[in-house]
């Protein structure tokens, strides 16, 4: 898991009090690619966990393709300018100028990119090329911790921002 800020109950405190809000568009976006892609993440790992064996090569790159959706969606959050998308939510997004505000956005830097970061990390590692490997158990424990924060990061999230009204 991410270490926390240290001034995190600041800035949750200050997001509830100056009544800071996700537009529902980008939390549309959020559940429906980053949230789905942290469940399959969640998923994979326990179920290797639960039965104290360590995740298949298979499953591993299975994780690195969530983790590579995961950044592919932080990224168009936090910057509009790179989405290129035609149709769809991120379209909408661009097309209405919907942004994130600068608290949100650094707490979403820390606390997704990082735990994202440290999964892919840790799955890259054992995928190497030329010498994949089963990531061992004591790995995929790591990985878990960092995939709830994640999790609970968002759930959090959602507790202290203020709903939007969708336009």
């Amino acid at each position: 898991m991410a270490n926390p800020l240290s001034n995190e109950e600041e800035i949750f405190a200050r997001i509830k009090e100056e009544k800071i809000s996700v537009h529902p568009l980008i939390w549309q976006a959020i559940y429906q690619y980053v949230g789905d892609s942290i469940s399959v993440i969640n998923l994979i790992i326990t179920n290797f966990v639960d039965y104290n064996e360590p995740i298949p090569v298979d499953d591993s790159r299975n994780i690195l393709k969530h983790t590579g959706d995961i950044k592919a969606v932080f990224d168009k959050i936090v910057h509009t300018e790179k989405i290129v998308e035609r149709e769809g939510i991120f379209k909408v997004i661009k097309d209405k100028n919907v942004t994130l505000d600068p608290l949100i956005k650094e707490l979403f830097a820390h606390y997704i990119a990082n735990d994202n970061c440290a999964i892919n990390f840790c799955v890259s590692f054992y995928l190497d090329p030329g010498y994949e490997e089963e990531i061992p158990l004591k790995e995929a424990k790591k990985m878990l911790v960092h995939a709830k924060s994640m999790s609970d990061f968002l759930d959090k999230l959602r507790e202290h921002t203020v709903e939007e009204k969708a336009c």
